[in-house]
C-alpha cells in the first residue's frame, strides 16, 4: 500500500489530481497555470492572478465568507524555466459541518470564476485594478533590492544563466510593467487560458469520481483546444572557466554566493545522491560548511547550500566580513575537495540520510507540501513516488556521494561588497 496516492484525469484542457487522504479536517484546492518563461510574458503573469482576484473582489470575499471562512491566498514562481501562477483554497470538509452542502462544488465554481471567468469590461479588465496591480508589483521589485540576500542570489542567478532563460526574474522588470494596459494584460489573458498547462489538486477526504464529476460539468462550457505541451528541456552547459563577479553597495555585510553545476536533474537515476551531498556539503547543521567555516572558523554569519530540482543547479549562500572573502572562499573550495575524497565519517553519512527521509515524511504533514511533491513530476515530466525517494535515499552509497562531488564543477563566483572596502 502506497504512503500517499494520487490519482490523475485528463478533463477538458486541464489535468485533476487528487490526493485522497483523511489527515486533514480541510480540504485543500490548488490550481496551477504553467507556462515557459520568457522576458515577453513574465510582467503580464506577474500582474495576472492579481486582477483576477481584485477585479471581484468584494464578490470573491462574499463567496469565501459563505464557504464557511474559506481562505483564498494567490502567488507566482518559477521552477527552473517555467513560470507558475497559483490560486490556493482552503476551506473546511464539508463532512464535518452541521448541515449537509456541497462545499466542494462550491469551492471548485468559485475558482473557475476566478480563473476562467473573471470580471472585465467588454475586451479589456478594469483600469484602476490595473494600475494599483502595477504599483503593488514595482514595490514587489524593488524589495528584491532591498533584501540582500535575495538580491545577491538575484544578481548570482543573472550572470551564471546568461543565455539561459532561468535568468529571467518570476516577477518580471520595471520596464515591462509601464507597457501592461487593461487591453494588453487582456488578451495575454486569453492567451494563457488557452496555452497554458493546468494542473488542479484537491487534498483531503474526498471522492476522486466524485471529484471528477464536479469538474466536467463545472467546464463543460469552457474550450481549450490549443493547451501547449511543454516539455521538460535538460540543457548541460559546460564550464570552462569559473566567472567572478563583483558588485559594491552601501553594505557592512559581505554576501558571497557561488553557483554550481550538477548535471543532475529530477529524473536522473543519480538525484539521491545530490541530496545526500548537498546534505553534507552544506544542508544541514553537521554539515561541511557549517561545521568547518562558521563553526571552527567563526568566518560566517549563516552559510548553506541548496539545488535547484529543475534546473540542474546547486546554490551556496554566506553572509562573510568583506575582509574575509578570499579566506572564505579558499575553505569553502576546501570542503568540496575533502568530499571528493571521502573525508567523511559513517555517522555524518548516515545522519544526513536520516534526517532527509524524515524531511521527506514531514512533507505528508502539510497539504501544500504534498502538492509540491506530486508537482515536481509534472514539471519534471517523470514519476516519482514517496515511496522511490524514500527508497532512493536508502540505497545511495558513500561511494555515490563521492562521485557526485566529482561531477558537481563550479560555474559562478558572485560577491556583493561595501564600497571603498
Amino acid at each position: 500500500m502506497k504512503i500517499i496516492h494520487e490519482q490523475v484525469q485528463a478533463l477538458r484542457g486541464l489535468t485533476l489530481h487528487t490526493i485522497e487522504t483523511k489527515k486533514f479536517k480541510t480540504n485543500t484546492f490548488i490550481l496551477r497555470l504553467k507556462q515557459k518563461i520568457s522576458e515577453d510574458i513574465v510582467t503580464f503573469r506577474s500582474i495576472l492572478p492579481y486582477v483576477l482576484q481584485n477585479s471581484a473582489k468584494k464578490e470573491i470575499r462574499k463567496k469565501l465568507d459563505e464557504l464557511y471562512g474559506a481562505t483564498l491566498n494567490i502567488s507566482i514562481d518559477k521552477k527552473g524555466e517555467f513560470h507558475i501562477i497559483t490560486l490556493r483554497i482552503e476551506a473546511v470538509n464539508e463532512k464535518y459541518l452541521p448541515t449537509k452542502t456541497q462545499l466542494i462544488e462550491h469551492v471548485l465554481n468559485l475558482i473557475f470564476y476566478i480563473v476562467m471567468n473573471p470580471w472585465r469590461n467588454q475586451d479589456s479588465f478594469n483600469e484602476d485594478v490595473i494600475q494599483k496591480e502595477k504599483q503593488v508589483l514595482k514595490q514587489r521589485i524593488l524589495s528584491v533590492y532591498d533584501n540582500k540576500i535575495r538580491f545577491a542570489n538575484k544578481r548570482l542567478i543573472e550572470e551564471m544563466c546568461k543565455e539561459e532563460p532561468y535568468r529571467i526574474h518570476a516577477y518580471g522588470n520595471m520596464i515591462q510593467i509601464d507597457q501592461v494596459t487593461s487591453s494588453s494584460l487582456y488578451d495575454y489573458y486569453h492567451q494563457a487560458i488557452l496555452e497554458d498547462q493546468i494542473d488542479l489538486y484537491i487534498v483531503g477526504d474526498v471522492n476522486h469520481e466524485k471529484n471528477v464529476e464536479i469538474v466536467d460539468k463545472l467546464l463543460q462550457y469552457e474550450i481549450r483546444n490549443n493547451v501547449v505541451k511543454l516539455d521538460f528541456e535538460s540543457k548541460q552547459k559546460e564550464v570552462k572557466q569559473v566567472n567572478y563577479v563583483t558588485d559594491e553597495q552601501e553594505v557592512e555585510q559581505g554576501k558571497l554566493h557561488l553557483g554550481y553545476r550538477t548535471y543532475t536533474n529530477y529524473g536522473n537515476s543519480d538525484y539521491y545522491a545530490l541530496q545526500v551531498f548537498n546534505g553534507m556539503f552544506g544542508g544541514f547543521p553537521h554539515s561541511k560548511l557549517l561545521t568547518n567555516i562558521r563553526e571552527k572558523e567563526s568566518l560566517a554569519y549563516y552559510i548553506s547550500s541548496r539545488y535547484e530540482s529543475h534546473k540542474e543547479l546547486l546554490f551556496l549562500m554566506a553572509g562573510i566580513e568583506i575582509q574575509n572573502y578570499e579566506k572564505t572562499l579558499h575553505i569553502i573550495n576546501k570542503q568540496l575537495e575533502s568530499l571528493k575524497r571521502g573525508d567523511f565519517s559513517k555517522t555524518d553519512f548516515q545522519r544526513t540520510k536520516t534526517l532527509i527521509k524524515s524531511q521527506l515524511l514531514g512533507i505528508l504533514d502539510d497539504p501544500k507540501g504534498i502538492v509540491e511533491m506530486f508537482y515536481r513530476n509534472v514539471v519534471n515530466d517523470c514519476q516519482k513516488t514517496m515511496e522511490d525517494w524514500l527508497l532512493g535515499i536508502d540505497n545511495v552509497s558513500e561511494s555515490d556521494v563521492i562521485k557526485m562531488a566529482h561531477k558537481i564543477k563550479l560555474d559562478t563566483v558572485y560577491f556583493l561588497k561595501g564600497r571603498n572596502k
